[in-house]
Parts: structure tokens; C-alpha cells; sequence
């Protein structure tokens, strides 16, 4: 009866054993099933992003196309061509000179 009590204990153990491993397993299952799901939302994130850049991009063309076009056939066209373009110049440049200015202030660095 020893030899079959020893056995049967060691069956017992096998079994706790097995089971030890199986819930190991479930939980693994389990967080690597999780990790699918964040994994797929992401990815339709994404590509939500990339839908709504493609319709940004392709709205922002339409617009220039349409700027583009707006001055080709500007009928005052001589009023633009004579726009003083040091005047611009000027002004960009001391627009410019300002922003270096205040982000140099602002960070730190002369």
C-alpha cells in the first residue's frame, strides 16, 4: 500500500503542478490577447491619422490650385507686379530679427 500511496502523491503533484502551469498559461493568454487589442487600436488611430492628413493634404492643394489660378488671372496684375520688394524685404527682415530676439531672450542663449 506504501508503493501505491507514493504513487498516488506523486500523481497529486503532477496535477498541482499542471494546473500551476496552466494558469501561467491562461494569464499569458490573457495579457497577450490585451496587448492585441491595444495593438489593433492603435493601429486604427493611425490610420485615422493618416486619412485625416491625406484630406488635409489634398484640401490644402485644392486651395493653393485655386490661389494659383485666383492670380494668373488677377486683372490687376500691374498693381502686385509694382509692390515695392525692398519694402517686404524690410519688413520681413525686422519681423524676422524680432522673433530671433525674443526666443533668444527667452531661452537663455545670445
Amino acid at each position: 500500500m506504501y508503493g501505491v500511496a507514493e504513487s498516488i502523491e506523486d500523481y497529486r503533484r503532477m496535477v498541482l503542478e499542471l494546473r500551476a502551469q496552466l494558469v501561467q498559461l491562461q494569464a499569458g493568454k490573457e495579457e497577450a490577447e490585451q496587448q492585441i487589442a491595444e495593438l489593433d487600436n492603435t493601429i486604427d488611430q493611425l490610420v485615422d491619422i493618416v486619412v485625416q492628413r491625406e484630406a488635409a493634404c489634398h484640401a490644402l492643394k485644392t486651395l493653393v490650385e485655386s490661389m494659383v489660378r485666383e492670380v494668373e488671372t488677377c486683372p490687376n496684375q500691374k498693381h502686385h507686379d509694382s509692390a515695392d520688394p525692398n519694402l517686404r524685404s524690410n519688413l520681413y527682415q525686422s519681423r524676422y530679427s524680432e522673433e530671433v530676439k525674443r526666443l533668444r531672450i527667452k531661452y537663455g542663449k545670445d
